[in-house]
């Protein structure tokens, strides 16, 4: 009996195991895409996002470019992911990450001002804004696991 209790726990807390280290988790995000700006225009969108990255740099909004010559730059705050943007050869991708809206109004304001400058593409993609949030068990599973706490305001 005791050998039995303590094969079931053992097989308990390694299917617990598992379950924690395997779980799949990400951050959704909503897609919406424009025409591809040509490279002086996005050289110029880039600067205004740099720009504005200075005057938010105290909440924990951080920009990253990489070099001058690439055609992409991001938004995260405390580690989590706010706003993407590639400025591919035929369509400019935008993703706008979940709950970055609730977690960084300021970046929200940014992103709309700059769909304003934006054409639409042909293509596919969602609505501005970005995508829902991660469930309660995804969203704890981010947070203790991955160290992702995307409930974590930038103001």
């Amino acid at each position: 009996m005791k050998t039995t209790i303590l094969l079931v726990s053992f097989l308990s807390i390694a299917m617990i195991s598992a379950t924690w280290l395997l779980y799949p988790t990400g951050i959704q995000s909503n897609l919406a895409t424009f025409e591809s700006l040509p490279f002086e225009e996005y050289v110029e969108l880039r600067r205004s996002a740099e720009t504005f990255a200075r005057t938010v740099e105290a909440k924990g909004i951080r920009f990253y470019g990489g070099a001058e010559e690439t055609t992409s730059f991001s938004f995260s705050c405390k580690g989590v992911p706010l706003l993407l943007l590639d400025n591919g050869r035929d369509v400019m991708f935008v993703h706008a990450m979940a709950q970055s809206d609730q977690r960084a109004p300021d970046v929200q304001k940014f992103r709309e001002s700059m769909y304003a400058r934006l054409k639409r593409s042909g293509h596919p993609g969602g609505p501005a804004g970005p995508a829902p949030g991660p469930e309660d068990f995804e969203a704890f599973v981010l947070k203790h696991r991955d160290g992702i706490d995307v409930s974590q305001a930038c103001r």
